[in-house]
């Protein structure tokens, strides 16, 4: 049983009340469990804190309707129904996450064709290109990059950076100017 609750229903229950002291036990419960689900599925760092705060909303959606329609005696019932929405929050973490890579990776191709593209017949997989690309970029072209990636138009990312579209224009020029040297040195280095 769970400190503090005279049993699991009362502390679900104040779970379901929101009460604050029993969501404080709860994350103190969950954290080294949502932790190893996420290493043994080769997530980490953020990962993990976002499949957490996905349990916690998932429990808190529609009014804590999961929670309302549990019955459970036990602690251990409780947290084995737990683990499973851990799970597979953890799979549509790494589904979407795979999603994305491969979408972003679809758009690279298109919109950076003559980046990515190889003037030497060399084919170099433009997913080790666009990760490199990313963490070459300086943080602030990072979101630039992905907004242009997405196919927004300058304006549009203007309006969602707070940018002027002159300004937007000009870093953009130099971001894809950084790609260019970013693929130069990858390729060098995979020819050597």
């Amino acid at each position: 049983m769970v400190a503090g609750y005279r049993d699991t229903q009362e502390w679900i229950d104040r779970l379901i009340a929101r009460d604050s002291d029993a969501w404080h036990v709860f994350l103190q419960q969950i954290g080294s469990m949502v932790t190893g689900i996420c290493r043994r599925a080769g997530l980490g760092g953020d990962d993990v804190d976002d499949v957490a705060q996905a349990l916690v909303l998932k429990l808190l959606e529609n009014n804590s309707r999961a929670l309302r329609r549990l019955d459970v005696t036990t602690d251990e019932k409780f947290f084995s129904w737990v683990k499973v929405v851990a799970g597979r929050l953890v799979l549509d973490d790494i589904r979407a996450g795979n999603a994305r890579q491969n979408y972003e990776e679809k758009w690279a191709q298109e919109r950076y064709r003559e980046i990515f593209s190889s003037p030497i017949n060399e084919p170099i997989e433009t997913r080790v290109l666009l990760e490199n690309a990313v963490t070459g970029l300086p943080p602030e072209d990072r979101a630039l990059f992905h907004l242009d990636l997405a196919g927004l138009k300058h304006r549009e990312i203007g309006q969602i950076l707070g940018l002027t579209l002159t300004t937007v224009q000009k870093r953009h020029a130099r971001m894809r100017d950084r790609l260019r040297e970013i693929c130069h040195v990858q390729r060098k280095v995979e020819k050597s």
